[in-house]
Formats: structure tokens, C-alpha cells, sequence
């Protein structure tokens, strides 16, 4: 039986006094004698956050062709957060104020101390998984992973300008939820020759749930796991007497509760929210290998569809509002359940372009009977 163990910890400080915007030049605000001035507005924080990782397991050789492995995984993340905005009203004259609609508040020596926010994040995960290799010939062989994980998560914030409500019985001010997921993975590899071999996978994954903080439309605080189920086809070999390998696959990805990101309604800041599901197929295709003696290079192409399937939805009215004047925008607004939302149906996922194509190569050769020079290179699109 062979038993592992890894074991992590971390604990992080952090500080910050910065100007919103990066400009030096600050916001137009009006004042309250009647006129204009530009005035910086300014970040002012200090962050702790502490975590701990630990994993434990066990592999053992049940027969010749069996092999087994159970394990448990435990991670613990912590952070403490003070934070203010405000915006520097000290080039006025006494007596002139800055207009503020958003709750942040001025100062002329600093951040004021009413002004300053609380944080309170804790992130618990308990999880078991399990692993089951079996080889059934000399050529097929097949695997079966299962976890399951438990994952608690918590978040006061309270103080200044913006405060949750408190629907938490457990601390006041603070939201706690609990996220129970099972993931799987199985897999098959049959090896053609000693060169080359065809392999299929059934996988599924998900990302945890979680809270949006501040000034948000109360059904938008929670949001749920997304899942996704990816299954895959795929053909590797060697060539060039195992100078260069080829590598193509086949896939197809079925994603639910897509998390996405969106304005809150009241236009405070930004949220995540569940909009609706999609679908995915495509191809990659990989090439790589030795061209000469210290010279390694590598080419692939990849073609993915990712799109919404019809009835996903972003709920939010502030998303909304920034799109009503751009026509191929507008028509996609609709009422449902009485909110404003965009209808995402047929459209690409953000930030997934349809087509990547990769180019790297590595060049390394002896400077001296004691160093040596790497040269690196790669393209992306």
C-alpha cells in the first residue's frame, strides 16, 4: 500500500492607498457652490487571508490488473478585509463640498474612519474521492474517478457605505450556504500498436456557488454551482520513430448554470448570476517534436462552437440598460417574471473565440562546458 500525504498553508498581508481610475486627473464632480472640479477618488485597504490545504490517500494493487485509491481532501480559507472609498475634497476651499450619489463619502485628510468597510470571507471544503484503474488486456485498459465535496461558504460585510442584509441566522449582517457537488470522471485507452492508441472520456464538472455583496436585487445574492458534462474522442501516436507525437481529439461540452458576470440593478458594481445553459463541439489537433538536436517545437489548432441554448437569460436590468441603444442589443431585452433581462439564446460565450491556433518552439544549446542558452518563442491566436 503506498499512502500519501500533502500538506499546505499560506498567509497573506496586503495593503493598498490607490486612485480609482489610475489618472491623477480623477472624476468631473459637481459642488456645492454651483460649479465643476475634477477630484481623485481613492482605494484604501488593508487584507489578510490565511488558508490550509490537506490531502490524504491510499493506493493499493488489488490484483495484477486492479489498482485502487481512496483519499480525503480538506481546505480551509480565511480572510479579513477593511476597505474604504472616498473621494479627496482637500484642493476645495473650506466650504465647498463635491455632490456625491454614490454612498462613499469625501475627506480632506484621508479616509474617514466612519467610511470604512468590513469583510469577512471563509471558504470550508470537505471532500472524498475515490480512483479505480484497470487494466483488462495488455492493450485496453479503463479508469473510474469519483469525488464528492462539501462546500461552506460565508461572507459578512458590514460598516461604511454598503451593508448585506442580514439573512443569516448564524452571524448578523453575513450569508452562509452550503454546496454539495459530485464530480466523475471515466475513462478508456486501447492501444492500436505499440505507437499509437484511441482513448474516450465521460467527465463532469462544476464550480461552486456563492454570494453577491452590496446593494443587489435580493433574488440576485445567491447564485448557484455551474455543471458541465464533457465527453471526448481521441487519437495519439508516434511518428518519426518517437521523434514527434500527433495528437487529435473530438469533444463535446454540455454546460449548465453558466455563471456570468453582469451589473447589479442598483449600477453599483458588477455581480455574478446564473444565465441559463449551453453547448459545445469542436476538434484539437496537436503536433510536436524534435526537429534537430536542442530544437523542440509544437503547432495546434482547435475549433470550439460554444453557444447559449435557446431560454438562457442575464438577468439584470443595468446590463440592460447599457444595450438599449445599440439595435443588434436591444431587440434581445425581454420581461420575465417581472424583471428585465437579455435574452442570451444562440449567442457565444464571452470570451471564447471560435477558432485558436498555437506556435512554440524551444532552442537550447551549450554556452560553455558548464552553461547552457535557452531561446524560447510561441504565438498565440
Amino acid at each position: 500500500m503506498d499512502i500519501k500525504s500533502i500538506t499546505s498553508f499560506g498567509d497573506n498581508l496586503y495593503a493598498q492607498n490607490r486612485d480609482q481610475d489610475g489618472s491623477g486627473v480623477g472624476y468631473s464632480f459637481r459642488l456645492s457652490n454651483g460649479g465643476t472640479a475634477n477630484l481623485s477618488t481613492y482605494t484604501f485597504g488593508v487584507s489578510e487571508d490565511k488558508s490550509f490545504t490537506q490531502e490524504l490517500r491510499a493506493s493499493v494493487q488489488a490484483t495484477d490488473r486492479i489498482r485502487a485509491t481512496i483519499g480525503g481532501f480538506y481546505n480551509n480559507y480565511e480572510a479579513d478585509t477593511q476597505f474604504s472609498l472616498y473621494v479627496d475634497a482637500s484642493p476645495l476651499p473650506t466650504g465647498v463640498n463635491p455632490i456625491i450619489l454614490f454612498p462613499i463619502g469625501a475627506s480632506r485628510n484621508g479616509p474617514p474612519p466612519a467610511n470604512i468597510q468590513f469583510v469577512r470571507l471563509e471558504d470550508e471544503e470537505y471532500s472524498a474521492f475515490g480512483i479505480l484503474d484497470i487494466e483488462a488486456s495488455e492493450q485496453l485498459n479503463f479508469s473510474a474517478e469519483a469525488r464528492y465535496s462539501r462546500q461552506r461558504k460565508f461572507q459578512n460585510q458590514s460598516g461604511g457605505f454598503l451593508t448585506i442584509p442580514a439573512t443569516d441566522p448564524d452571524g448578523a449582517n453575513g450569508l452562509n450556504g452550503n454546496f454539495n457537488l459530485w464530480s466523475f470522471r471515466f475513462t478508456g485507452e486501447y492501444d492500436i500498436s505499440p505507437s499509437a492508441m484511441i482513448y474516450a472520456s465521460a467527465a463532469k464538472g462544476n464550480k461552486a456557488g456563492g454570494f453577491n455583496s452590496g446593494l443587489v436585487n435580493p433574488a440576485d445574492v445567491v447564485y448557484d454551482p455551474e455543471v458541465n458534462w464533457t465527453y471526448e474522442l481521441g487519437f495519439k501516436t508516434d511518428l518519426l520513430g518517437g521523434r514527434a507525437l500527433f495528437d487529435a481529439t473530438l469533444f463535446y461540452s454540455d454546460l449548465s448554470g453558466i455563471q456570468l458576470f453582469g451589473f447589479a440593478e442598483t449600477g453599483t458594481g458588477s455581480i455574478i448570476t446564473n444565465g441559463g445553459d449551453a453547448d459545445a463541439y469542436g476538434f484539437e489537433v496537436a503536433l510536436s517534436g524534435e526537429i534537430a538536436s536542442g530544437f523542440n517545437a509544437a503547432v495546434g489548432l482547435a475549433y470550439a462552437n460554444p453557444r447559449f441554448k435557446d431560454g438562457s437569460l442575464l438577468n439584470s436590468s443595468a446590463s440592460v440598460g447599457q444595450c438599449r441603444n445599440i439595435p443588434a442589443c436591444a431587440n434581445r431585452v425581454v420581461t420575465v417574471n417581472g424583471r428585465t433581462a437579455l435574452d442570451l439564446g444562440g449567442l457565444s460565450l464571452p470570451r471564447q473565440s471560435d477558432w485558436q491556433a498555437t506556435a512554440q518552439f524551444d532552442i537550447e544549446q551549450p554556452l560553455t562546458d558548464r552553461f547552457d542558452w535557452t531561446f524560447r518563442g510561441n504565438y498565440k491566436y
